[in-house]
């Protein structure tokens, strides 16, 4: 992740006492079918339609707060 952060102009990230975290906890053993109603974007086009994809995100924690939570989301 250091090199987008670099690419963007913003700071490396780090894992450090006192610091917000930043991080994304991944499933690798599940998959998942990408379809339209998983899109959360206003375009609804991607080359992934309709492509099962192999790791899942479960969490993600972005400037130390619950960015995403699977658990959390409507099956």
């Amino acid at each position: 992740s250091a090199g987008p952060a670099q690419i963007f102009g913003l700071d490396r990230p780090r894992i450090e006492v006192g610091a917000p975290a930043n991080l994304t906890l991944i499933d690798t053993t599940a998959s998942w079918r990408v379809t339209e109603e998983g899109f959360r974007s206003r375009s609804v086009n991607s080359w992934c339609l309709g492509a099962t994809l192999q790791g899942q995100p479960r969490l993600t924690i972005a400037r130390g707060r619950v960015a995403h939570d699977l658990a959390a989301v409507p099956a």
